[in-house]
């Protein structure tokens, strides 16, 4: 597999560049269903260092279907082509964040302002629960294609 880690030893520079992240604080769609809270930049670092463990160890996960597995192989392969949305969510009074992921591309103008949500795509739109306590990946989701 092909590593989605850059050359610089900088937690914070793995995965998906700086400015190709946001932190989403007033989210309203996701506030419908959750109580909201506002991760930092450490949290989302811990997140994608952790994501990225689990994406590069996705073959050897048995609860992880073929599809999912095919997917995750097209994402590595893609790893520098996305942006990422962060939405600091509480459920059950633990503390998640909701990162959900995009193509790195111009269609989506308001992408740092709004949560992107799209119903197909493949592998271009991917979402992942991180459980902030556990420091793990508790769910992925990657669209189906229409």
């Amino acid at each position: 597999m092909i590593s989605c880690q850059t050359q610089t030893t900088a937690k914070e520079d793995i995965f998906i560049s700086k400015e190709n992240r946001v932190i989403l604080t007033n989210e309203k769609y996701l506030a419908t269903q959750y109580e909201l809270w506002t991760p930092t930049q450490e949290h989302i670092a811990e997140a994608l260092t952790v994501i990225i463990t689990f994406l590069q160890n996705a073959e050897l996960n048995n609860s992880l279907d073929e599809y999912f597995k095919s997917e995750i192989e097209k994402i590595i392969d893609n790893c520098d082509k996305y942006r990422v949305q962060f939405v600091g969510i509480i459920e059950n009074e633990k503390k998640y964040i909701h990162c959900n992921f995009i193509p790195n591309n111009n269609d989506f103008s308001n992408w740092k302002e709004q949560l992107i949500m799209v119903d197909d795509g493949g592998f271009w739109f991917w979402q992942v629960y991180y459980d902030v306590q556990l420091k793990k990946v508790i769910k992925i989701y990657i669209n189906g294609y229409a």
